[in-house]
């Protein structure tokens, strides 16, 4: 059949309304690929090979690594087994190349605190802290560590594990999101689930308003 402008708007008009994409189905798909870049995440967050170490307050402690492929993502926690109330250690840690020379660092401060306030009796304890550092080549290096404290105590020792991850499940996580904000926003359009809660809140308290006049 020749090609003219009828049977051109006829073409275009079925492709409208015949095959018109259903949202609630979308939703699904971007639900589906959210739960999987999260799944995604979860593998790459886990744990290849583990390596645990103690370190005294007021000393440093050097900690080989040795490195086998390009961009590896090691995950390092801190955990201090007991800080007395009102009490801070502060630690840092060097990254440092096989000629033991600097080039970057991380620190953080854990603590224990109490006391009473305006609301009553309130306690704030944080034991442990981890950061993920990325080694860019191949190669051995160094984790230099050093620990200081508020208080002085002889055994005062901390925890660090060395963990060496399957890779970085940062981009996962941000595509899970994005992915899952999309299910989302497909489903309120197809569905419009959140104003239907609003408007059965807004009538629930319509609702309560005329039996107080009553």
């Amino acid at each position: 059949m020749p090609w003219n402008t009828k049977s051109l708007r006829q073409s275009r008009s079925r492709a409208l309304t015949g095959q018109r994409v259903h949202l609630g189905h979308l939703a699904l798909l971007y639900l589906v690929f959210a739960g999987l870049f999260f799944l995604t995440a979860l593998f790459f967050s886990q744990g290849l090979e583990r390596q645990y170490f103690y370190l005294e307050t007021g000393e440093s402690k050097l900690i080989p690594i040795e490195v086998k492929q390009d961009k590896t993502v090691y995950q390092v926690t801190i955990f201090n087994h007991h800080i007395p109330v009102n009490s801070w250690t502060f630690i840092e840690g060097e990254v440092l190349d096989a000629d033991k020379e600097y080039l970057f660092s991380f620190a953080d401060e854990l603590g224990h605190y109490a006391g009473v306030g305006s609301k009553g009796e309130w306690t704030e304890r944080n034991n442990s802290y981890s950061v993920k550092i990325t080694l860019p080549e191949a190669g051995d290096y160094f984790l230099n560590f050093v620990a200081e404290t508020s208080w002085r105590e002889d055994n005062a020792s901390l925890t660090v594990t060395v963990k060496k991850l399957r890779g970085s499940s940062l981009p996962y996580i941000l595509a899970g999101v994005v992915a899952l904000i999309i299910a989302v926003v497909l489903n309120e359009i197809r569905n419009r689930t959140i104003n239907k809660l609003i408007e059965a809140l807004a009538d629930s308290a319509d609702a309560d308003d005329d039996d107080k006049y009553r």
